[in-house]
């Protein structure tokens, strides 16, 4: 047996079988394994924060197919705002499942051009559905914010949103709600 402090978890293997010890009690494995949250809210402010990595794992990948000489990093993801726009006022026919949820958020990112650094923040409206095997993206919409450059220079560009599902934000949220789904988080 293995001491360990209250609170932490060890991974050790008794009788071939690999088990987890959790405030000196021995669980299986399967039974740990964490699941995609029920909740909404809990499901967002989780994706908000390991929305950062995955984004910008799935942007390193592109890069390295690319070789563009602009790329830029997510620093953060926050600011979630979960009241949902009222769609349905506005459309003809409806076009999102009615299980769909919405939510605001902003990313805070850095992009490197040639010799210059700009810190850009950009608004996000996501919209998710849940299944019967969890959690989906239905769309993604972005809209670029204040753009800070490194002279100091404040730009306000007022551009319509733009269909965003397959950049690397949409990506990133695809994945993470995949590994969600599977219990890989």
């Amino acid at each position: 047996m293995i001491p360990i402090s209250r609170g932490y978890a060890a991974i050790v293997q008794k009788s071939e079988h690999l088990h987890t010890i959790i405030d000196s009690k021995h669980i299986p494995i399967n039974i740990v394994k964490t699941n995609c949250p029920n909740s909404f809210e809990v499901l967002m402010t989780q994706l908000l924060h390991d929305l950062p990595s995955y984004s910008n794992r799935v942007a390193q990948r592109a890069r390295r197919s690319n070789e563009k000489d602009t790329y830029s990093y997510i620093i953060l993801a926050g600011k979630l705002e979960l009241q949902p726009l009222p769609l349905t006022n506005f459309q003809y026919k409806s076009l999102l499942p009615d299980n769909t949820k919405q939510a605001f958020f902003t990313t805070l990112e850095r992009h490197y051009s040639h010799e210059r650094i700009s810190i850009v923040e950009n608004y996000y409206r996501v919209f998710v559905s849940k299944g019967d095997d969890g959690w989906r993206l239905v769309y993604l919409s972005s809209r670029p914010g204040h753009i800070n450059t490194d002279s100091d220079l404040l730009l306000q560009v007022p551009l319509p949103p733009r269909n965003a599902i397959n950049g690397t934000v949409g990506q990133g949220i695809r994945i993470w709600l995949r590994d969600c789904r599977i219990g890989n988080l």
